[in-house]
């Protein structure tokens, strides 16, 4: 055909990495300089960076109605712009996960806890409204907290399309949620009274004040038109000082309150989240500490039955004993490649 090899080697690298830059801005922590610094070595020079960029946007863009909005877009866009001052040569440092709410992080410091909606810019080209409500809870870290908001959510009927936690060095937790009602529309858009109930019920359960009953599981005949592997991988190589668990299954109410539940249950601290909706399906990714020692939990049986545990809530039976989940579709892959090792799944990987 007469094409420059070079611009053929720059297609090819581009197929293959396809995926890269919405796995990394989707499910690792990019206010930490090593992951900064992981991708930009994966991509290696501006122009790949840049093509990459407008590759992932018209890629997401394409899966369906809803799947892109502004919060994908300014995950892509920290993780770009952060990778374009390694490429400059400049210093990249751990971003303050507080430094965006200082007025909810220092109502949480003189009250406990603090929660709040609050609003956003408006990203360039995106949609003239608002897809999602975005909430955001500020206070002390402690054992099970994001548990206790996660199930205040489902209780609420909120549900979760894309979430980010961090936890400063001081303790304080920072958890934001973009959250839509059962329609699709932005939670609270037809009744702000149901916003508005929301916020004081995070609060309440930021500070300790009993944890919410989950809902039931109710058929979806949409959601059973899908097909989703239930997919659970714990990773220890991808953090120095925190283990990484990678979790993908069929999106249902209450569903990021029971994962969550289990992480708190096995002893384990969300140093970060990262939460993220595809249509029906749910793909989340924890950074994990052991809450005793601070550090990374250790390899072994202990772990193998949390990831069981993990997998048997995303692979959770409804009424008639039917799964929830069902093998996936070899398009439909959800979990990070990153050129690892992937840890044990006890199933098959789809082809």
């Amino acid at each position: 055909l007469g094409i420059d090899p070079r611009r053929t080697e720059f297609v090819v690298w581009l197929v293959r990495n396809h995926l890269a830059l919405s796995d990394y801005a989707q499910k690792r922590d990019v206010s930490d300089p090593a992951t900064v610094r992981a991708f930009a070595g994966l991509v290696g020079d501006p122009e790949r960076l840049r093509t990459l960029l407008v590759l992932t946007v018209a890629d997401v863009r394409a899966v369906g109605p809803g799947v892109w909005n502004g919060w994908k877009g300014q995950l892509m866009r920290d993780l770009y712009q952060r990778t374009e001052a390694v490429f400059r040569g400049e210093d990249v440092t751990r971003a303050d996960p507080l430094a965006d709410f200082p007025d909810l992080v220092a109502r949480a410091g003189a009250s406990g806890a603090a929660a709040s909606l609050v609003g956003r810019e408006r990203d360039e080209g995106s949609e003239p409204a608002a897809a999602a409500a975005r909430v955001a809870v500020a206070a002390k870290d402690r054992p099970g907290l994001f548990a206790d908001l996660a199930a205040a959510l489902a209780a609420g009927g909120a549900d979760v399309v894309g979430a980010r936690v961090a936890t400063a060095e001081d303790g304080t937790a920072l958890d934001v949620f973009e959250l839509q009602d059962g329609s699709g529309a932005p939670y609270g858009q037809a009744e702000p009274r149901r916003l508005t109930r929301l916020v004081a019920a995070l609060e309440a359960a930021a500070r300790g004040g009993g944890s919410a009953r989950p809902p039931e599981l109710q058929p979806n005949p949409r959601r059973a038109a899908f097909d989703v592997r239930p997919v659970a991988l714990i990773d220890l190589d991808e953090s120095p000082d925190a283990a990484v668990i990678e979790l993908s299954g069929a999106d249902r109410p209450g569903l990021l309150a029971e994962l969550a539940r289990v992480l708190a249950d096995h002893g384990l601290s969300i140093r970060s989240a990262h939460i993220a909706g595809f249509g029906e399906r749910a793909v989340d990714s924890f950074y994990v500490t052991d809450a005793a020692t601070g550090g990374r939990p250790k390899a072994g049986p202990t772990l193998e039955r949390l990831r069981e545990e993990l997998e048997a809530v995303l692979d959770r039976r409804d009424a008639n004993g039917r799964p929830v989940s069902a093998p996936v579709r070899a398009s439909l892959r959800d979990v990070s490649e990153f050129g690892r090792k992937r840890p044990v799944s006890s199933r098959p990987e789809p082809r």
